[in-house]
């Protein structure tokens, strides 16, 4: 077990696991990056410990001294970078998404790693919906859903199509493909044949 002289010495070392099991291609390496290990929870760290080692660098945040000013100044700058790329409207839109595929307040601010295969399912789709991608690329989206979620899921596809976006889809099972899906491509032992 690592030891750490101070919690800052863990910042910047967010925990990244291999993941690439997940994938069936062997040629593939999926990491995924576990910001919620951070000390503070939030990418959020690494800007507040560089800007306080920016201040040492600079003699302007010596031991003993308060630098309240500056400090809220560089706050503020920094602050406002946040809110430039967008990061108080991603906040609010990621809870609209959430409330929209059916998260109460509470289910929204609880652990992911406390939710059942299917929530966590609908958390993998708010993450995607988040991010303006034209192409989706669904690994398995019906797994773990009940019916209402694969109905969501359905609905979600058919927003996507009518916004202009495509999807390429892997599932064991057609039966929950919504009936707008233009194609199906099945795979048999490495042949492809399109169906109309």
């Amino acid at each position: 077990m690592a030891r750490y002289e101070s919690v800052l010495d863990l910042i910047g070392d967010t925990p990244m696991v291999d993941i690439s099991q997940l994938s069936p291609n062997p040629r593939v390496a999926i990491l995924a990056k576990l910001e919620g290990q951070n000390p503070g929870g939030s990418v959020k760290d690494r800007a507040a410990k560089a800007m306080i080692e920016e201040a040492e660098k600079e003699g302007l945040l010596t031991p003993g001294c308060t630098m309240i000013e500056a400090t809220l100044e560089r706050f503020g700058e920094a602050q406002a970078r946040y809110e430039e790329l967008g990061g108080y409207a991603l906040d609010a839109k990621a809870r609209e998404i959430l409330a929209g595929i059916g998260f109460s307040q509470e289910r929204m601010d609880a652990d992911v790693g406390t939710l059942s295969g299917g929530w966590k399912m609908r958390v993998a789709l708010a993450r995607i919906l988040l991010a303006p991608v034209g192409l989706w690329l669904l690994d398995e989206p019906y797994a773990n859903l009940d019916l209402d979620g694969i109905k969501l899921v359905n609905r979600l596809l058919e927003l996507h199509a009518r916004r202009g976006g495509a999807a390429l889809i892997t599932s064991h099972g057609a039966y929950a493909f919504t009936a707008g899906t233009p194609r199906r491509i099945p795979l048999r032992a490495a042949a492809v044949a399109v169906e109309p």
